[in-house]
C-alpha cells in the first residue's frame, strides 16, 4: 500500500469519528482529556497536513508555527470539507520534493533547528502523528460516549494491524 492511500484511509478514520459524534460530544470538554475536546485534538490533526501542504509551496514546514483555527475545532461540516480536500491533495505533491522542517524543541525561543526532509517522509510523520491522536481520541470515546460504536481498527498503527493479522492467521 502507497503511503498516499494509507494516509487518505486515515483520514477516513478521522472522518468517520466527526461523523459519528453529535455537535456537543465534539465540542464537550472532557475529563479523560484533562479539559480538552475532541474537536481540539482533530483541529490539531488536520493542521499537520494543512501545514505540510503549505510548505510544498513555500519549501518550507514550521508545525510549531501552524494557524490555530478554532473553527477546525468546532464545526464538524468544516472539518469534513478539510480532509476531503487534504485526502486529494495527497496525490498532488511529488513524494520526493524537498522540504525543510523547521521546528523548536526546547522551551526558548532560540532552540530553532532546520532538517532536510521530503514530502513523503512528513506525510509519514503525518500519518502516524494522526493515528497516535486518533487512538486518544478513541479512548476517549469509549470512556465518554460508552454506547457509540467505533470501529476496532481506528487509531491503530497500520503495522500493528498487519501484525495482529499476521498472528491471527497462524
Amino acid at each position: 500500500m502507497s503511503i498516499i492511500k494509507n494516509t487518505q484511509d486515515i483520514l477516513e478514520q478521522v472522518r468517520t469519528l466527526v461523523s459519528s459524534l453529535s455537535e456537543d460530544q465534539f465540542i464537550s470538554e472532557l475529563k479523560v482529556l484533562n479539559g480538552s475536546t475532541i474537536g481540539q485534538h482533530v483541529r490539531h490533526m488536520v493542521e499537520f497536513y494543512i501545514e505540510l501542504y503549505k510548505g510544498c509551496k513555500t519549501g518550507i514546514v514550521s508545525y510549531d508555527d501552524r494557524v490555530r483555527d478554532l473553527k477546525l475545532e468546532s464545526d464538524q461540516k468544516f472539518v469534513l470539507s478539510n480532509l476531503d480536500e487534504i485526502s486529494y491533495l495527497c496525490g498532488e505533491y511529488d513524494l520526493e520534493r524537498s522540504l525543510i522542517v523547521v521546528s523548536n524543541h526546547g522551551n526558548i525561543s532560540d532552540s530553532v533547528m532546520e532538517s532536510r526532509t521530503s514530502f513523503m517522509r512528513e506525510l509519514v510523520y503525518a500519518a502516524d502523528h494522526t493515528v497516535h491522536h486518533l487512538a486518544i481520541v478513541k479512548i476517549a470515546m469509549k470512556i465518554e460516549f460508552p454506547s457509540l460504536v467505533i470501529p476496532e481498527n481506528v487509531g491503530v498503527a497500520p503495522s500493528t494491524i498487519r501484525y495482529r493479522e499476521t498472528a491471527c492467521a497462524q
